[in-house]
């Protein structure tokens, strides 16, 4: 993200690049960042969590948790998510299973940010860096950065819910309903079959 931070000069998104978020994400988000954007204020696009699993297997998740005012208070990162035998929707932690609510919000990493936050960001950066510095895999996760702004008082979040499904391909398995999804939204107009 912080590469761009020169030529970004206007509220924007951020999303990962192998992941389908559905239109009315991007709709939701293109709204929030025109109209509601503000230094305060960020948005995140949260996914019902049962859009976003997986028939072979299970994935990891970060659960968010919020206020009455639908602003983000925290996103504590599940292990091990799957649907038992019984239909409920559960996490691994301490080799032992806990049920995940029904209806509960995820991040799928779809973020919109006030373009002011580069400057908090790559101070923060340089800071795990530093602190970092002989740990070759460490990753400075958005959700790290924004829970520190949050601490601070510096941003608070406000969480888009999305009822669109997530596509991802978690595990090879995965890739043949991945495909059938995208034809199917080919068939219907939403997706186009020639993207270039």
């Amino acid at each position: 993200m912080l590469v761009a931070a020169d030529v970004v000069n206007e509220p924007f998104a951020v999303i990962n690049a192998d992941d389908f978020y559905g239109p009315s994400a991007y709709t939701d988000m293109a709204n929030f960042l025109m109209n509601e954007c503000t230094p305060k204020t960020q948005a995140m696009a949260g996914y019902v969590l049962d859009n976003t699993l997986s028939d072979h297997g299970t994935v990891n998740r970060g659960v968010c948790k919020m206020n009455e005012e639908g602003l983000l208070i925290d996103v504590v990162e599940r292990l091990k998510i799957k649907r038992n035998e019984a239909g409920v929707i559960e996490y691994e932690e301490d080799n032992k299973r806990f049920p995940i609510k029904d209806g509960s919000l995820v991040s799928m990493n779809f973020w919109g940010f006030h373009h002011s936050v580069f400057e908090s960001v790559r101070k923060l950066f340089i800071e795990f860096v530093a602190d970092h510095k002989d740990e070759p895999k460490a990753e400075f996760f958005i959700p790290l950065f924004v829970n520190l702004l949050q601490q601070k008082g510096e941003m608070e979040v406000k969480v888009l819910e999305c009822n669109e499904n997530w596509y991802g391909v978690t595990y090879q398995e995965d890739k043949a309903r991945v495909q059938a999804a995208f034809r199917a939204l080919v068939k219907k107009g939403v997706y186009s079959e020639e993207l270039w």
